[in-house]
This record gives C-alpha cells, sequence and structure tokens, in this order.
C-alpha cells in the first residue's frame, strides 16, 4: 500500500504551523499503514540546495522526512519547483526520481511524475535551471540573496500556474501516457481528482494548502482522502481493462 502526497509548497500559503502540523500527522499515522511513502514534487515552495546549508524553515519537515525514511521505503519524485540535485534527500535515506518512475501491480502499469516534464514548455524550463552549470552558478550566489531570488521566482510561477481547474477532458499529455499505462498518478494541477478516461485512471492527489488531500494505491483499488481520514473517491481497477 501506497501513501501519495503532493505539492505542500512549505515556506508559503496560509497557516504554515497547521500545515505542517497536519503533514506531520498524516506521516506518522499512515507511516504505520503503508508500505511506501511517494513524495509527488513541490513539497518545498522552492528548494535550493547548498553544500553546507540548510533552511533554517525547512528543518522541521526535514526532520520529520528522515524519520520516517528510517522506517519505510520514501520516494521523491522532483517538481517544478525542486530544480537542484536532492543530494540532500538521498543522504538522509529518501530514494529520488527527477522525472518519474514506473511499476507494476497486479500486471496493472501504474506510472508516477509530478506531471510538469511531460509537455514542451515544462521540459524547457527544466532543461535551463536543472542543469549542473545553473547549480553551480547558483551556489555562487550569496545565500540570503540566492533564496530572496528562489522565493521570487517561486511565488511568480504560483501565480501563471495558479490551481488549475478540473480539466473536461483528459490533458493531452496525460492521456498520451494513458496509452503507455493503466494508471497515471500526477501532482502539479493542485486539484484532486481521480478519472476514468477509455478504461484507464488517472489521478491526482491534489495540494496540501488547501484541500489537504492525498491518494492511497492498494493493490486492487486507488482512493483519494481528505485529511484527517475522509473518503472523497474509490475506484477499484477492476473498472478498467487488465
Amino acid at each position: 500500500m501506497f501513501l501519495i502526497i503532493s505539492d505542500t509548497h512549505f515556506g508559503t500559503g496560509p497557516d504554515e504551523n497547521l500545515r505542517r502540523k497536519r503533514f506531520s500527522d498524516i506521516l506518522r499515522k499512515k507511516s504505520s499503514e503503508v508500505d511506501k511513502i511517494i513524495l509527488l514534487g513541490d513539497i518545498f515552495d522552492f528548494w535550493v540546495e547548498y553544500h553546507y546549508l540548510i533552511r533554517r524553515d525547512y528543518f522541521d519537515i526535514l526532520c520529520l522526512l528522515k524519520e520516517i525514511a528510517q522506517e519505510k521505503r520514501v520516494y521523491f519524485v522532483s517538481g517544478n519547483h525542486d530544480f537542484f540535485r536532492l543530494k540532500f534527500f538521498e543522504e538522509i535515506g529518501i530514494k529520488v526520481n527527477k522525472y518519474g518512475f514506473s511499476l507494476e501491480i497486479n500486471k496493472y502499469k501504474i506510472f508516477f511524475s509530478h506531471g510538469d516534464t511531460l509537455y514542451l514548455s515544462g521540459k524547457l524550463t527544466r532543461f535551463i535551471l536543472d542543469n549542473p552549470l545553473s547549480n553551480f552558478l547558483f551556489r555562487l550566489v550569496h545565500p540570503e540573496l540566492g533564496i530572496f531570488l528562489a522565493k521570487s521566482f517561486s511565488k511568480l510561477s504560483r501565480l501563471r500556474t495558479g490551481k488549475m481547474e478540473p480539466p473536461d477532458d483528459m490533458p493531452g499529455y496525460i492521456s498520451k501516457q494513458l496509452k503507455k499505462y493503466d494508471v497515471v498518478i500526477t501532482g502539479h494541477l493542485h486539484y484532486p481528482m481521480i478519472k476514468l478516461y477509455q478504461n484507464k485512471i488517472y489521478a491526482n492527489p491534489g495540494e496540501w494548502i488547501a484541500d489537504f488531500t492525498y491518494l492511497i494505491l492498494d493493490n486492487d483499488y486507488i482512493a483519494l482522502y481528505q485529511y484527517p481520514d475522509v473518503l472523497i473517491k474509490k475506484v477499484e481497477y477492476c473498472k478498467i481493462n487488465p
């Protein structure tokens, strides 16, 4: 069984202490029930990784993730606010994947991605910012200025995208993945949903800013919940073609 959370964007948003407490609550509670935890990107509003510096305002969340990673397998799929190497996450025991990964459950192929690298503009943004040269140049900037620039960039990104309305039809970049997989799970849209599409399933855990939603993926179903444990929707794999 998997717990899937995305787009918590710690470091910005209303009631930061409440959001962190609820995140801690759900990870501690569900870690005793699930086998693996998948963080589908943008856990922090902007991740800046220096060689010898850890941001003070992220410290409690990092300690929590390290504690959970010692007990359960934790996967981190980087998002459009997670451009840097994420080496620190690997050092505290978290499995990092920059562009997504797939697995098979009961012969069903399931694909996990933050979602931004599935379309052209997202790929271009990653190409520009997520490369060794950009990382090196950014580290030359004093951390106070660097973090200020990172916060400014992050704010512009959130104002540009915001919380997207649920699509009437499946976005092309998602339907393309559904030709290859039985279940596709992404974050990025900030909208919680489970949708059947041509006998396939698309799911999004939503965000942890206002909705506090998450997904549970088991051997024979996928379910959308809202904190603390309110079931919103559940779909069994038997409803899609094997």
